[in-house]
């Protein structure tokens, strides 16, 4: 588990910059840092660089909770919106 979460705050709220290799061993500081920060939140993802499927539906319930995502890569974009890449 190597990620870094940075908290930056702003006018519009507060914004987590993730970077690094977050996999569902990090959830659990992922969603402490999350309830612990000022909404509206925003998260930034440009810098992540690996991510597995519960990381990908935890980011899903983020989405429909009304987090907003910065700096998705296609890739992520992919598994994100997706929902039977993981059917086949």
């Amino acid at each position: 588990m190597t990620f870094k979460i940075t908290k930056e705050y702003d006018e519009s709220g507060t914004l987590l910059r993730i970077d690094g290799e977050l996999t569902s061993e990090g959830l659990g500081e992922l969603g402490r840092v999350c309830e612990e920060t000022t909404k509206p939140l925003r998260i930034s993802v440009s810098n992540l660089s690996v991510t597995d499927d519960p990381v990908v539906e935890a980011f899903r319930q983020m989405m429909r909770d009304g987090v907003k995502f910065e700096g998705v890569s296609p890739y992520l974009s992919i598994r994100l919106f997706d929902q039977n890449i993981n059917n086949n």
